[in-house]
């Protein structure tokens, strides 16, 4: 997360939130990758 803060030091602050967490089996992954392959 340091580095990603450091290479937005000059920009403005973007309104997203980043969570980190476990997710073991990469569920969450693979329901987003299911969900985007629907979008066109």
């Amino acid at each position: 997360m340091a580095n990603v803060n450091e290479a937005l030091i000059d920009h403005p602050v973007y309104p997203i939130e980043i969570n980190f967490y476990e997710d073991r089996d990469w569920s969450d992954l693979a329901k987003l990758h299911q969900s985007m392959s629907t979008v066109h």
